[in-house]
């Protein structure tokens, strides 16, 4: 989800970044699925979550991106909730500032009352074709509004 919005920033003429987290961003798949990788940044922080957090910090105040994706959804989630409530904030705040939409994507909700949205990704099934997996079947559900909508859809390669 977080390619495509990529994708359809750079569509608009916008560059973005990738923060990630603990180096499972994979350049070749996402090329593949359309994104233009030399108008993104991507910066590997190996598992560092602080390191994540500052780089993130940093191109929020500099400026200059559409989108800012802080991909932390590999890092422990004790470490996660070692991130203090005033670093979201800060984030937000940078965000709003600069005009830039920054996606965190975490294993489970961290950025609480910061987030405008918090949307909720899960796999309800795999889709085979023989052997090879060919797509993913998912459920998408807002978390943060007492309305919560739901939306199922499948993503095929």
């Amino acid at each position: 989800m977080a390619v495509s919005v990529l994708s359809r920033t750079f569509d608009t003429g916008e560059c973005g970044a990738w923060i990630d987290g603990n180096g499972s961003f994979d350049p070749e798949s996402a090329s593949e699925a359309g994104l233009e990788l030399n108008r993104l940044l991507w910066i590997n922080c190996r598992g560092n979550a602080e390191h994540a957090l500052k780089a993130t910090d940093l191109l929020l105040h500099g400026g200059g991106f559409g989108v800012i994706v802080f991909d932390v959804g590999d890092v422990a989630e004790n470490v996660l909730r070692r991130l203090s409530m005033a670093s979201w904030f800060r984030l937000r705040l940078a965000a709003e500032q600069t005009g830039t939409a920054l996606i965190t994507l975490t294993p489970s909700p961290q950025t609480r009352s910061c987030a405008a949205v918090c949307i909720e990704l899960k796999r309800t099934r795999s889709i085979w074709r023989g052997r090879l997996l060919r797509g993913i079947a998912s459920l998408l559900e807002t978390r943060k509004h007492a309305n919560r909508r739901k939306a199922s859809f499948e993503s095929v390669l």
